[in-house]
Formats: structure tokens, sequence, C-alpha cells
């Protein structure tokens, strides 16, 4: 199976844990709506995004880091309150502590029933002109470099041991392999000792409407689907001595494909 392959670096990286907030924690893994959003930067085009999230794909991530550490910054809030048009005060702010990761190195595999995209995503790469944004993933301060990109041919075989290093694992409505004949996933899941995080994957802008100093206004929010998943972070995979979990392989690395699609 041909799947495009990522290989990036981020010096630091902070993928906040959503409601996390005086305390911003990080997942030690970019979510699905993460990597979406820098496939998407990388388009850069209104028409080639757009076919690419109305697309059915297929993402993997693998990711390690050298160690985490805690930092010290402030929140202010910029909104001025003005008496006889004198400012009466710049806004507020609050003290909050931030996770970071340090010496990211992250693995993303992109698979796609549409090829084309590989080839788009390879071209605009190396064009930053056609970028929305320089590349992040996580704040956008969490710069991106990309090491290497290609694609690569992946085949199915048997893993065993231990998975240094960490990655998401979806849920069995939500993966490839659970699409295929004489699969085991469901039960390879059932096994995997980890809670399960509902990660954030395509989001859709919603209006709302909501009453303030009596006064009808709108806003709008980005409503996301979640995943449900579980994390891998340096642990021993499940095993069976009656049947084979068998997944796709990169450099002895299991490849846990998400299905991405609009729902």
């Amino acid at each position: 199976m041909k799947v495009l392959k990522f290989e990036l670096y981020q010096p630091a990286a902070l993928y906040r844990i959503p409601y996390s907030q005086s305390r911003w924690l990080t997942y030690i893994s970019p979510p699905y709506s993460t990597i979406i959003g820098f496939f998407c930067n990388i388009l850069g085009e209104k028409s080639l995004i757009s076919s690419f999230l109305q697309s059915t794909n297929y993402i993997a991530v693998y990711s390690k880091f050298l160690s985490k550490s805690k930092s010290y910054s402030w929140l202010r809030n910029l909104s001025k309150n003005r008496v006889h048009v004198e400012t009466e005060h710049i806004g507020s702010q609050s003290p909050i502590i931030l996770e970071e990761l340090n010496d990211v190195h992250l693995n993303i595999y992109l698979y796609s029933e549409q090829k084309d995209f590989y080839g788009k995503l390879i071209q605009n790469s190396s064009l930053p002109e056609k970028w929305l944004h320089h590349l992040h993933l996580g704040r956008s301060e969490d710069w991106a470099q990309i090491n290497n990109i290609k694609v690569i041919d992946v085949v199915k075989r048997p893993i065993y041991g231990r998975l240094e290093g960490s990655t998401w694992v979806a849920n069995p409505n939500d993966s490839l392999y659970e699409t295929e004949e004489n699969s085991h996933y469901k039960e390879f899941y059932s096994k995997l000792a980890s809670a399960e995080n509902l990660i954030s994957s395509l989001y859709e802008i919603k209006k709302i409407s909501f009453k303030s100093d009596n006064k009808l206004k709108v806003n709008y929010v980005r409503n996301f689907n979640y995943i449900p998943s579980k994390l891998i972070y340096n642990n021993d995979l499940p095993y069976s001595t009656t049947k084979n979990y068998e997944f796709y392989i990169d450099d002895d690395v299991p490849l846990f494909f998400t299905k991405i699609k609009k729902r």
C-alpha cells in the first residue's frame, strides 16, 4: 500500500488538551485535527483544501520527544474599558503554566483514496508562497521543519514486543483495519492497557445566538468531531498465542491508520 510519509522536527511543541485552563496540558502526540490543519496549510488553495476534506483519508502518527518542561506566562485580555473616553484599564491578565515537549521528532503518514494529493503535498512542501501560514503543529509559535517527505510502500506483517515512542490507536469504528477481512483489530484494541480519549478531528463552523446586555448577539464556533482513541507510549504491545495481529509496518513501527471523513 502506497502512503505519503512526512518526517518532521519541532524544537518545542504544545498540543493543548482541551479545557485545560490555568495549566495548559499537552498531549505527547498531536491530535488528528492538528495533523489535518498541517496538511491544509501546505495545500494552500481553498479548492484543494475543500476537495481534501471531502475525500476519505487515513492518517497515522508516530512521535518521540526528548523531555517535557514547564514555563510560566500570562494571558492578557486586551479589551479596553473606557470612562469619559479615557482608558480605565488596559485589560485583565491571568498567570498560567504551560507544558511543552522538547526536541520533538514526528513521522506523519497519509493514505488517501485520491493519490493526486501526494504529489500536490510534495510539490507545495517546498513552496512557502503556497502555504496559508508558516508550517507549525500546535501553537503558531511551534514551528515545524520538514526533514523528508516521500511516498513509501508499506506491507502488513505481525507485530510483537515493545513500541518506543507514542502513537494514537483509533477505536475499531474509525480504523482502516476494521474494514479489512480477517481483522483482529477489535480484540487488539480491547487489550491495549490505556485509557480511551476523545481526540479532535474535523470540525464545522456553527452559528450560535445568545443574549448579552438584553441584546441578541451572534457568534461562530468550531464544532469538532471527536474520535475515541487510545495512546500507546513506550508500551508493550498486546499479543495472542492463537492469532497474529497484523499491521502495516514502517521501520518496525506499526501504523495505526485512522479514518478521517466528514460525517
